[in-house]
C-alpha cells in the first residue's frame, strides 16, 4: 500500500474519499488472502489477519507525522512558511471554501483529543509526539524499534 499513499501527508481528503480508499484496500487484502465477499469476513478480521490498519488511518498517521516534523522546523524554513503562511492580497472566490490541509489537520487533532495550543509543545518532544500519533491512530509498538 506504500505506492497508494505516496505523498499522502499533503492530501486533503473528504470522508467519502477516505471510505473509497479503505474499500480499495480491503479489496486488495481480500485478493491477497484469497477470500471473497461472499465469505463474509468482517473488516476488522481482515485487517487482523493481515496485520494492517485502514488506509485512512495510515494516511492520518502520515499527516500528523508531517505536522510534527514541520512544527519542529525553524520559522524561516520554506515548508513551514508555505504551510502556515497567509498569502497577501489574495481574495477567495464566493461560496464555500475548499477543504484545506489545516482543516483536515484540525479534524485529526480533534480526534486525537488535542488542539493547536498544546500541539506545538508536544511536537517538540519527538518521542512523545510519536507516541501520541501512534496511540491515536491505533498502532501498537512492535518490539523495541519504532519504524517510520
Amino acid at each position: 500500500m506504500t505506492v497508494v499513499k505516496y505523498g499522502s501527508e499533503a492530501w486533503t481528503l473528504r470522508k467519502a474519499d477516505e471510505d473509497l480508499l479503505d474499500v480499495f484496500q480491503r479489496n486488495c487484502l481480500r485478493i491477497v488472502l484469497g477470500t471473497r465477499l461472499t465469505d463474509r469476513t468482517s473488516n476488522s478480521r481482515l485487517y487482523e489477519k493481515c496485520g494492517s490498519i485502514p488506509l485512512s488511518r495510515a494516511i492520518m498517521k502520515e499527516r500528523l507525522r508531517w505536522l510534527g516534523h514541520v512544527l519542529r522546523m525553524k520559522d524561516d524554513r520554506l515548508p513551514k512558511i508555505v504551510l502556515f503562511g497567509q498569502p497577501s492580497g489574495a481574495t477567495r472566490k464566493a461560496g464555500r471554501p475548499c477543504l484545506g490541509w489545516e482543516d483536515v489537520i484540525n479534524n485529526d487533532l480533534k480526534e486525537m483529543g488535542t488542539f493547536w495550543e498544546g500541539v506545538k509543545r508536544e511536537a517538540l518532544n519527538r518521542l512523545g509526539w510519536r507516541r501520541s500519533v501512534r496511540s491515536c491512530v491505533g498502532l501498537r509498538r512492535l518490539g523495541a524499534a519504532v519504524s517510520y
